[in-house]
């Protein structure tokens, strides 16, 4: 792909160089003025214009220390919400938050996600090449939003999560901060006992020249190795940090400490706790994020940190996964000799829903298996997210309706002409009196349908007697009056 160079001024009124690679000089300047920048000069770039631009970012502008604070992550995911709920599209608002970011390794990093981007990547492929800022959870999460049409409601999720997270952990280093600094100023009280204290006494012992009992002379020894060999001391300590690192590392050796460490009176206790409120809290973000239950379990699983409690949660996860599976295989030829039966007579139908709110979103799957198509749903008092959640469902092009009237009802029949609508009690005289097959549906229509998959053949035959029926020969909607 060619390269551009550029020199354009940023929102500081400063003038910025660099390369860009875009496939003419159009889309590069589009580009530029997408990272934020007023280009005023845009050509090929030549071997000089690259030597440039790689000293330029090189330089001692752009050094920096550290990598990248939760806070910063947090407050990045915020920001990037924010502007993509204001209509920003997603490569905007990446380049807005890099023009405003000051050399720093989260720079660096949007950077890179922008260009995996700009070269055809999603948001959440572009996450997953740097693991260490971005955990699965919060890939996994962005891909869920990505999927569903809501990325700034799962990056709103996702800050708050990370902002409870980090008050978590805040508030266990601060329960354990007391009996710490007690440990401490214990062992140093006693260093000092046997470094200073005892000495003397030892001395004054000498002069009595008295034998000593075996427990004073136990503690003059202590104290003068706590005075000439103490560095024995920090060298077996950092041995044994070092030797607990590798050992963790052996998949027995953890296992073995993670159920001991369980057992310890008070640590187990908070341990345990503070898992369950880990596993509690993300498992509740990843499920309302849209993310399978099965594939939200897997991702919480690698965030507890003792294998114990990690078995537990794997034992669940292959509970659901085979009771799934046993229900799938069950349920499947029912499944199956109801769509060979019905959908040859209904493939093709058209269907309107409209029922109080968007939650019979939950049978446009149904509706779909038979080969029906919904091209419109909606009504009124749509509950929070509904819209956001029934994208999940319908087809691009579909109708949603909000708050219509009567006219309305008839006019969007009118014009769409479906050969079924899907009504409730209010409604179903809008459309009866047009002479369009309909059939009323109630709350307990809206899961499954007709709770699960038993009902499925209720429903398959209630579909099929509606639209078939031949009372709707007696009444003609106004339009084929006309014709």
């Amino acid at each position: 792909m060619p390269k551009y160079a550029y020199k354009a001024m940023n929102k500081e009124g400063k003038e910025a160089f660099g390369i860009v690679e875009s496939e003419n000089q159009a889309l590069a300047i589009n580009d530029i003025r997408q990272m934020g920048l007023y280009p005023t000069k845009v050509y090929e770039a030549r071997k000089s214009d690259e030597r440039r631009a790689r000293k330029e970012k090189g330089g001692l502008n752009e050094l920096y220390f550290g990598g990248v604070k939760t806070k910063e992550l947090v407050i990045m995911t915020r920001q990037i919400s924010t502007l993509i709920d204001a209509g920003l599209p997603l490569l905007r608002s990446i380049n807005v938050l890099i023009a405003q970011l000051k050399p720093s390794k989260l720079r660096d990093i949007l950077r890179e996600i922008r260009d995996e981007i700009q070269s055809g990547s999603t948001f959440s492929e572009g996450l997953a090449k740097h693991p260490k800022e971005f955990d699965r959870l919060y890939v996994n999460m962005v891909r869920a939003g990505e999927v569903g049409g809501m990325l700034e409601v799962v990056l709103q999720r996702l800050a708050t999560f990370m902002e409870r997270r980090q008050a978590l952990k805040r508030r266990v280093k601060s329960a354990m901060v007391y009996p710490v600094a007690v440990l401490l100023v214990a062992v140093g009280i006693v260093w000092f006992l046997l470094s200073y204290v005892v000495p003397e006494f030892a001395v004054i012992f000498e002069d009595f020249g008295a034998k000593l009992p075996w427990m004073t002379q136990f503690l003059i020894k202590c104290g003068d190795f706590a005075r000439f060999e103490w560095w024995k001391v920090a060298l077996y300590f950092n041995g044994t940090i070092i030797t607990i690192k590798v050992l963790s590392k052996i998949h027995t050796v953890k296992r073995i400490t993670d159920r001991v460490v369980l057992r310890i009176p008070l640590v187990g206790d908070l341990i345990t706790k503070v898992a369950v409120a880990r596993f509690s809290r993300t498992l509740g973000t990843l499920i309302t994020s849209g993310v399978p239950i099965l594939q939200s379990l897997r991702i919480t699983k690698e965030t507890i940190g003792n294998e114990v409690i990690e078995n537990a949660i794997q034992k669940v996860h292959d509970s659901i996964k085979e009771g799934a599976e046993r229900v799938i295989a069950k349920y499947t030829p029912m499944m199956e000799a109801v769509i060979a039966k019905y959908k040859p007579r209904l493939q093709g139908k058209k269907v309107m829903l409209y029922v109080g709110g968007l939650r019979p979103r939950h049978v446009v799957g149904a509706y779909e298996d038979l080969g029906m198509e919904v091209v419109g749903t909606g009504y009124e008092f749509g509950h929070n997210d509904d819209y956001q959640r029934t994208t999940h469902y319908i087809k691009d092009g579909t109708l949603i309706y909000d708050d219509v009237t009567g006219y309305e009802f008839e006019k969007f029949v009118e014009k769409v002409q479906p050969d079924l609508v899907g009504s409730g009690i209010k409604e179903k005289y809008v459309f009866q009196k047009m002479g369009v097959p309909f059939r009323q549906m109630h709350s307990w229509d809206y899961s499954g349908p007709y709770h699960g998959y038993d009902g499925f053949a209720i429903f398959a035959r209630d579909m099929d007697m509606a639209i078939s029926s031949p009372v709707w020969a007696l009444t003609k909607a106004p339009w084929k009056k006309a014709a």
